[in-house]
C-alpha cells in the first residue's frame, strides 16, 4: 500500500512537471509589458508611437501593467535589469533594425529561451533582429506593398485563446504582405486574412514555443493606418499576452473554422495582376530607356511587341517604379556622359504606366545631372546627382525636392535600398568608399571601405548582402549590410557594370559592357560560374515578376534581350530605339 501511494505521488509529479514545460503558467498579479519601438512612426497618426498607444490600451486593464521603451534608451531600453522586470515583450520595429546593438538582441533572446518570457512582434518587425534570432529565419515576405487597399480579418482558430471575444473584422486601409512568409511551421495560425483587390490570403496571427518562452506575431498594422488604435486590433494584442505569459492556454486540439474565399494569387502581388492581365484593366510591360532618341519604349511582357512611346527631355538614364506599379520615375541626366557632360539635364520625368504618357517634369533646381534612381516603400524618389556630390529625396505629391544629403564625392553614381527602406547605399566612383544613409534621419552614418571606386551595387532581395562592382578591377565586392563591412571579393573575368541579384536570391548577374556578356556569380558559393553572350554593351538589368525572366539593355545597340533564368540562355530579342540603357519591369494600374 505504502509504495502505491508513492507511485501515485511520483506519477502525479511527473505528470505535474511535463505539463508545466508544456504550458508554464505564470501566477504573479499583474503581467509586466514592455512595449519597446523605434519611434518612427508618424505623430499625426500614432502621438506617442505605436508603443505608447497600446500602452495606453493594456495600461487600463486590471491583470496588466505596461511601460514602454525605445532605441534611444540607455542600452536600446533592454538591459539586464530591465527585461527581468518584464514578463511580455512587445517589438515594433520598421526602419531602423541594423541600429539595434547585439548585446541587445543576445539578452532578448535569452530571456525569451531560458527564462520564458514572452516575445510579440508587431507587422514589419519580421525583419527586427529579435525576432529572426529567436525562429532562427529570414523573417522575409515574398512582397511588401503599401497599396491602401481594405483587408478582411477571418478568425480560422476561435477556440485559441488569443481570439477569446473576437470576430471577423475588416481593416479598412493596410499594406499587402504576401505568401510565402520565411519563417518555421507556426504552432497555430489564429487569423488569416484576404485582400480581394489581388486574391492574395495570408497568415495573419501566429504563435511558436522557443526554448520555454512563446511568442505571437501579428503582421495586420502599419505606422500609416491607425490599425492599432482599433478595438478588435487591440484585443488580439491583449490576448496576445496573456497567452505569451503562460496564462492561457490552447486546447490541445484546435478545430478550424473555413472562412473567407480561397487564395487565387501566391507570391509577389505583381504577379497575380500580372496573370489576371485586361480583366483587371492591368497591363505587365518592361520600360526600357532609349538614351540617344530621348525616349522611353514599352513591350508588352506577354508578346513582346511594343505598346507605347513616351518622349521625355534630354537623355532619359535610369527608372524607378512607384511601390503600386503605376508610375515610372526617369532620371533626364544631360547630353553627354559620366565625366563629361557639359549640358546637364536638372529633371525628373513622370510617367503614367496607365495612359503611357508623361505627366509632369519635376524641377530638381538647384541639383543637377540626375542619375541612379530608387523609391522607398512610402513613396519616396531617391535620387544621385553626381555633379553635385549629393543625394537628393524628392516627394513626388508634391513635385519638388524635400532634402539633400551630400555624399562628399562627385562620383556618386548608383543607389540601392534594403527591401524595408531603413538604409541606402551609393556607389561612388572616383572615392574608395561605398556611402550609406540612414533614410530616416536622412544622413550618411558609415562609409565602407573599397581599394577602388565602385560602379554597379545591387542589393539581395533579404536585404542581407549588398554586390557592388569594382570600377576598375574584374572584382566584386560582397557587403554585409549588418555590418556594413566587406564580407569577401569575388574574382570575376570580366570588368563589372550594372549588378542585379536574381529574384530567388540564387545569382548575381552582372553586366560586362566592353564583351557584351553577363556575368553569373553564384550566391551560395560566391564564384562566378560563367558568361551569357547577350547584345552589344549590355547596360541595365530588370526581373519579371515571378522571377523566371531577365531583361537586359544592350546599349552598343538597338536591342534588348530576354534571358530564362532558368536555362541561363537568351530566348528573345527585342527592337529598342538608339542607346538603351536604364531597363525596368512593371505592371500599371
Amino acid at each position: 500500500m505504502k509504495c502505491t501511494v508513492i507511485l501515485c505521488v511520483l506519477l502525479l509529479l511527473t505528470a505535474g512537471s511535463n505539463m508545466a514545460a508544456r504550458s508554464p503558467l505564470k501566477t504573479s498579479k499583474k503581467i509586466r509589458v514592455l512595449l519597446w519601438s523605434e519611434q518612427t512612426e508618424p505623430r499625426d497618426v500614432y502621438p506617442t508611437g505605436i508603443s505608447g498607444a497600446l500602452a495606453s490600451h493594456l495600461n487600463k486593464l486590471p491583470n496588466l501593467e505596461a511601460r514602454t521603451a525605445t532605441l534611444t534608451d540607455a542600452e536600446a531600453g533592454l538591459s539586464d535589469a530591465a527585461l527581468a522586470e518584464t514578463d511580455v515583450l512587445i517589438w515594433f520595429g520598421h526602419r531602423k533594425h541594423d541600429q539595434v546593438p547585439e548585446a541587445a538582441v543576445d539578452r532578448v533572446v535569452r530571456h525569451v529561451r531560458e527564462r520564458g518570457m514572452g516575445f510579440i512582434g508587431l507587422h514589419s518587425t519580421h525583419f527586427a533582429k529579435p525576432l529572426k534570432k529567436i525562429l532562427n529565419a529570414s523573417g522575409a515576405w515574398s512582397s511588401y506593398v503599401n497599396h491602401g487597399q481594405p483587408e478582411q480579418m477571418w478568425v480560422v482558430l476561435p477556440d485559441h485563446p488569443i481570439a477569446k471575444g473576437i470576430s471577423d473584422f475588416r481593416i479598412p486601409k493596410t499594406e499587402i504582405y504576401t505568401e510565402p512568409f520565411e519563417v518555421p511551421t507556426p504552432e497555430a495560425v489564429i487569423v488569416e486574412g484576404t485582400w480581394e483587390e489581388s486574391g492574395h490570403r495570408g497568415r495573419e496571427v501566429m504563435t511558436w514555443t522557443t526554448g520555454r518562452g512563446r511568442m505571437v506575431y501579428v503582421r495586420a498594422g502599419h505606422e500609416e493606418y491607425p490599425i492599432f488604435h482599433m478595438p478588435e486590433m487591440q484585443r488580439l494584442v491583449a490576448n496576445s499576452v496573456d497567452w505569451a505569459a503562460g496564462q492561457t492556454n490552447a486546447p490541445e486540439r484546435l478545430k478550424r473554422r473555413e472562412a473567407g474565399p480561397v487564395a487565387t494569387a501566391t507570391g509577389p502581388h505583381q504577379r497575380s495582376r500580372q496573370a489576371r492581365g485586361q480583366q483587371e484593366g492591368t497591363s505587365a510591360m518592361v520600360l526600357v530607356l532609349n538614351k540617344m532618341d530621348d525616349t522611353v519604349d514599352m513591350f508588352s511582357t506577354q508578346n513582346g511587341e511594343k505598346i507605347g512611346t513616351v518622349k521625355t527631355g534630354t537623355h532619359p538614364h535610369e527608372v524607378a517604379i512607384s511601390p503600386d506599379g503605376s508610375t515610372a520615375y526617369v532620371t533626364l541626366y544631360g547630353s553627354g556622359v559620366y565625366g563629361k557632360n557639359p549640358t546637364p539635364n536638372n529633371k525628373l520625368a513622370v510617367i503614367n504606366l496607365k495612359t503611357k504618357r508623361e505627366e509632369t517634369q519635376i524641377d530638381l533646381s538647384p541639383y543637377k545631372s540626375p542619375h541612379g534612381i530608387a523609391v522607398d516603400p512610402k513613396g519616396m524618389v531617391w535620387v544621385t546627382c553626381e555633379n553635385d556630390a549629393a543625394i537628393i529625396v524628392v516627394d513626388p505629391k508634391e513635385k519638388k525636392v524635400v532634402a539633400a544629403i551630400p555624399t562628399g564625392t562627385n562620383g556618386t553614381h548608383w543607389i540601392s535600398l534594403l527591401p524595408d527602406g531603413s538604409k541606402a547605399y551609393t556607389s561612388n566612383k572616383e572615392a574608395t568608399k561605398i556611402s550609406v544613409i540612414d533614410t530616416d534621419a536622412r544622413k550618411v552614418i558609415k562609409e565602407i571601405s573599397v581599394p577602388r571606386g565602385v560602379e554597379g551595387i545591387g542589393i539581395s532581395p533579404d536585404g542581407k548582402r549588398l554586390y557592388a562592382g569594382d570600377f576598375l578591377q574584374p572584382v566584386l565586392f560582397v557587403i554585409d549590410t549588418t555590418k556594413d563591412e566587406v564580407m569577401k571579393e569575388v574574382q570575376l573575368k570580366n570588368k563589372p557594370g550594372r549588378v542585379r541579384v536574381t529574384p530567388d536570391n540564387r545569382s548575381v548577374l552582372i553586366s560586362s559592357y566592353g564583351p557584351g556578356v553577363i556575368e553569373v556569380v553564384d550566391v551560395a558559393t560566391l564564384t562566378s560560374q560563367k558568361t551569357l553572350p547577350v547584345g552589344k554593351a549590355p547596360m541595365g538589368i530588370a526581373f519579371s515578376a515571378n522571377g523566371r525572366y531577365a531583361f537586359v539593355a544592350n546599349s552598343g545597340e538597338t536591342s534588348a534581350s530576354v534571358l530564362n533564368l532558368q536555362t541561363m540562355e537568351v530566348v528573345h530579342t527585342v527592337t529598342t530605339g538608339n542607346g538603351p540603357d536604364g531597363i525596368a519591369f512593371a505592371v500599371a494600374k
